[in-house]
């Protein structure tokens, strides 16, 4: 009986801590934006809007999390649909989210700076563009 005790709340424990991970999830449309601070809820409205104002899902449910760094600046994680490739980005691959990040600065993040990322399915960093 007390094995059986201590079993449950290890997975009642396991569980609980997996489920807290990537912080709370905004959706809106076919995009889902995790974060952890309530004060950065506006940040996530208007990244959510600006996502679907530009199609970006391609009508595909996507994940993406913002954390803020640091220096008060966020990074924008985004999950690869393949992790092996996402090692190995073209220039034009590179050049094009680049481009993407330089118009979330200038619409969406005016005032704290971002960078983008891509993440696997966990939001561990495969490629960070700003390296």
């Amino acid at each position: 009986m007390k094995g059986c005790l201590i079993i449950v709340l290890f997975t009642v424990f396991i569980v609980s801590s997996c489920a807290k991970g990537y912080g709370t999830t905004y959706v809106s449309g076919d995009v889902s934006i995790y974060y952890y601070s309530p004060e950065d809820l506006n940040q996530v409205k208007a990244l959510a809007e600006f996502w679907n104002r530009n199609n970006l899902s391609n009508k595909k449910k996507q994940f993406l999390r913002i954390v803020k760094t640091d220096k008060g600046n966020y990074q924008l994680q985004l999950i690869a649909s393949n992790s092996e490739l996402a090692h190995r980005l073209k220039f034009d691959e590179i050049k094009l989210l680049q481009e993407l990040e330089n118009k979330l600065n200038m619409e969406v993040f005016t005032q704290n700076k971002t960078d983008l990322v891509i993440c696997d399915s966990r939001f561990t960093v495969l490629n960070d563009l700003n390296f």
